[in-house]
């Protein structure tokens, strides 16, 4: 028995603990609210509680950040390219509810408010272990739903319309993340951060990693999702390529650690698809993942979308809803990172996109940390020149990430 003056001791320093441990898993719990169950996964009550909880994540970020005066460089180039993208754009064109519009600013500009409270007030190790929970966790959903639905996946029929007339609906095999070019994007960054982690963390999460990215290339390789196959490919083949060079970092091309060229390469390997689709040149390439040479009719949409950009270069055509954008161009979205942006939000908004990105390039980079995440970066890029969502705010996280870890280093030097 403890006498009362033992246990007034006890609860005292028992409270500053589960504090802490009710902090850990708020913050991991607001991570897992980014990812968002596709509408057809979950019932619509808990996707709409999901999505609200990320919504006050990001508040709840955006409040600690100004609260605390962290507002930088960095978090200001974000909140003006969501500012403008979800905002202005609304309020010049489009015809997009600017309710759900505001709601999207809030869930994506807050969510790297959140990242960036985060990483401002707490060690970057820990962070980024919170990050990775949250991912394993729900990204094993993913590949739970997956393995039920092998050769059949959940079911969606999506609506096609062409020359502004609905035709019929097409089905697609997609989980709980959605497809495969969609939930890529959860994929790359918990990859990349796994890596990251085994090396300079813990050994012992090489483990995770290899078995992480195995099942990943597993999954797609079984789907034969072209994209996916390719950006996953990529990525495991450069960090395997790393393990083998790291007591030789120094020796790493520069072309495989430098920001300005990875995100370079990545629009250069945005715009080539538009360029030589349809050409006799990628014939035999897409023959083998059994594709047409229009990279599955994509050359249409990307023809449509290009023409009603030129209608207004500067600025696009704001926000519109899912209907209108596919009586004009054939589906939801343009399928193409540097398109999209054009398409919906003009020259401004591609610039104002690559400025949010330059802002988390790290003035004095680690080669090998670099290497690490540049190899995401570009793998993100691939998936883009097929596949791109506004509204998936988590694969930039490594942007993020990479601009803190080589701060953390510079510090410790």
């Amino acid at each position: 028995m403890y006498s009362d003056t033992q246990a007034l001791t006890l609860r005292t320093h028992s409270r500053p603990a589960v504090r802490t441990a009710m902090g850990e898993v708020a913050i991991i719990v607001g991570f897992m609210s980014y990812y968002v169950p596709a509408d057809y996964a979950v019932p619509s009550f808990v996707r709409i509680a999901w999505q609200a909880c990320a919504i006050l994540t990001s508040i709840f970020g955006g409040i600690m950040l100004l609260a605390s005066k962290r507002i930088n460089r960095r978090s200001a180039s974000i909140l003006a390219y969501y500012f403008y993208w979800y905002i202005a754009l609304r309020l010049v064109g489009g015809n997009y509810s600017m309710m759900k519009c505001m709601g999207h600013f809030a869930f994506d500009a807050g969510f790297f408010a959140f990242l960036e409270y985060l990483l401002q007030t707490r060690d970057t190790k820990t962070v980024m272990k919170y990050f990775l929970i949250a991912g394993v966790a729900i990204t094993t959903i993913h590949f739970a739903t997956f393995l039920m639905h092998m050769g059949t996946g959940m079911l969606e029929d999506t609506p096609i319309y062409r020359g502004g007339k609905f035709v019929g609906f097409i089905t697609y095999e997609w989980y709980f993340l959605k497809h495969d070019n969609g939930s890529i994007y959860y994929l790359i960054p918990i990859i990349v951060l796994l890596f990251y982690y085994s090396v300079y963390y813990s050994a012992e999460a090489f483990v995770y990693f290899t078995a992480y990215s195995a099942f990943v290339l597993f999954m797609f390789y079984y789907n034969m999702s072209a994209t996916a196959i390719v950006a996953s490919t990529y990525l495991v083949g450069i960090l395997v390529y790393l393990l083998f060079v790291r007591r030789n970092s120094k020796n790493i091309p520069r072309l495989l650690y430098s920001c300005k060229f990875s995100v370079a390469a990545g629009i250069i390997a945005d715009i080539t698809p538009l360029m030589i689709v349809g050409s006799s040149a990628v014939k035999s390439i897409v023959a083998m993942f059994g594709k047409s040479v229009t990279f599955s009719g994509r050359d249409r949409v990307w023809a449509r979308s290009a023409l009603h950009f030129l209608r207004s270069p500067i600025y696009g055509l704001g926000i519109e809803d899912d209907i209108t954008t596919t009586v004009k161009i054939g589906i939801n979205h343009c399928h193409n990172l540097v398109l999209e942006n054009l398409y919906r939000g003009g020259i401004i908004a591609l610039i104002l996109f690559l400025f949010m990105l330059k802002m988390y390039f790290p003035p004095k980079p680690n080669k090998y940390k670099c290497a690490i995440f540049c190899a995401g970066i570009v793998s993100y890029f691939i998936t883009a020149a097929f596949d791109w969502y506004y509204y998936y705010p988590l694969p930039l996280s490594m942007f993020v990430f990479n601009y803190y870890v080589n701060k953390e280093d510079n510090i410790s030097r």
